[in-house]
């Protein structure tokens, strides 16, 4: 206990901690107690504060575009993150693959941009949340692939990138063509095309 004047004092606990656990939710009480004599004074309500514990990771991920798809237009990309003490906040990175990062506007800058997600973020239950990210200034270019990057940050302020997707940009109309009749052919059988 360390005296600051004017009965004011510091506590620290300097000896061997206990052992905390991740995800655990722990509470601290504690109960001060003067040396008036001939009878001690005790704080007769107890001051007490309660803490989450935790090392483990949130986990987040994007869920559409899907991973690997074939998209023609993207107004909004969205994904998931949970961690079981609450998600503070999501966050997206867009480049070219291979290429350079999207800065807002263009696909100019060679490190990754991280663009927050909405927030707050939507929950039912303060662990799983779903995010999104819309822009009209995503300037995907035809028959191009992208990787979208993702980060969470948990309460705790534990980051974790989630695993990337890639997608292709592709607005262009597929074609066909018959190659078989010809327009002069008279098939024998033609149950046979």
């Amino acid at each position: 206990v360390t005296g600051f004047g004017l009965n004011n004092y510091e506590w620290r606990i300097t000896a061997t901690k206990p052992n905390l656990t991740s995800g655990k939710t722990y509470k601290i009480r504690v109960r001060a107690v003067d040396d008036s004599s001939p009878t001690v004074n005790a704080q007769a309500v107890i001051s007490s504060t309660t803490f989450s514990f935790e090392t483990s990771e949130a986990t987040i991920a994007v869920t559409a575009p899907a991973n690997n798809s074939f998209v023609s237009a993207v107004t909004a990309i969205s994904g998931t993150a949970a961690d079981q003490f609450g998600v503070r906040v999501a966050s997206i990175a867009i480049a070219e693959s291979p290429g350079a990062y999207w800065t807002g506007s263009t696909f100019t800058s060679a490190g990754p941009v991280w663009f927050t997600a909405q927030e707050p973020l939507t929950t039912s239950n303060g662990v799983d949340f779903t995010w999104s990210f819309s822009s009209n200034t995503f300037n995907f270019q035809d028959n191009r692939q992208y990787q979208i990057r993702s980060r969470v940050e948990s309460n705790a302020k534990i980051t974790k990138e989630g695993n990337p997707i890639v997608f292709t940009f592709d607005t262009t109309e597929p074609d066909s063509n018959i190659d078989a009749p010809t327009r002069l052919s008279y098939p024998a059988n033609a149950n046979a095309l």
